[in-house]
């Protein structure tokens, strides 16, 4: 049925003003809305009917794509950085180097090393040191897997040669530590026992090894019991 300047679908009612479009409609409705089990479509309306799905797909997958990229836009600018979180909720009244100066060697830690591997007993110093004095320029989350951030004037990312500069710290006040430890015993060097664990841990205190370095950052990472959470 049509008038003049319209054209409407008897099965659906819908209206067209134009008669390419409704011919189009026409073929594909008829399809769709036919109820009688025995209709078998054509090969012409079967063409017509999987074109013209095919064209709706490829508007709703442009449609989909332009909000996906209008979410991701939206999620990125809204994004908070774990260096982002840190200047807004974390506040520090000491700098990570003045933090390592600080550091004091105590007994009990000298006696862990000697029963334990090196990165495991800088690892426990470390925690025992950020944990027990409530350290807060070196930070870590939940989100970001063997990274560690500490604060000097600003917050950054703990890198390699940042790294190596504090265990190399920490290793001379090991060394100073043990160094006491042996003049107060030093008696004992003669027998094998002593001599032995003298040998061992100078062993342990002198080697360099970037790799072990990170090793102990990551342990020191998995130990920190109060990781912070940016969501």
């Amino acid at each position: 049925m049509n008038s003049k300047d319209s054209f409407y679908c008897s099965t659906c009612s819908r209206e067209f003003k134009r008669k390419t479009c409704f011919d189009k409609h026409i073929s594909v409705c008829s399809v769709i809305n036919n109820n009688n089990e025995d209709f078998i479509p054509s090969q012409r309306e079967m063409y017509i009917l999987l074109m013209n799905l095919n064209k709706k797909y490829d508007q709703l997958d442009k449609k989909y794509n332009a909000l996906q990229n209008k979410y991701n836009s939206l999620v990125v600018k809204n994004k908070c950085t774990p260096i982002d979180y840190l200047k807004k909720s974390i506040q520090c009244d000491q700098k990570f180097d003045d933090y390592i100066k600080s550091i004091s060697i105590l007994r009990d830690y000298i006696h862990y090393i000697i029963e334990n591997n090196f990165s495991d007993s800088i690892c426990y110093i470390i925690t025992q040191l950020i944990e027990s004095n409530n350290i807060t320029c070196i930070q870590c989350f939940e989100e970001k897997k063997d990274t560690l951030y500490i604060f000097n004037n600003e917050w950054i990312v703990l890198n390699g040669t940042l790294l190596k500069n504090w265990i190399t710290s920490i290793k001379q006040k090991i060394f100073i530590e043990f160094k006491t430890y042996i003049d107060e015993n030093k008696d004992k060097l003669y027998e094998e026992t002593f001599s032995t664990i003298y040998a061992d841990t100078m062993k342990k205190i002198m080697d360099d090894n970037d790799r072990e370095n990170t090793v102990i950052k990551n342990k020191v990472y998995r130990q920190i019991t109060n990781k912070l959470c940016i969501s």
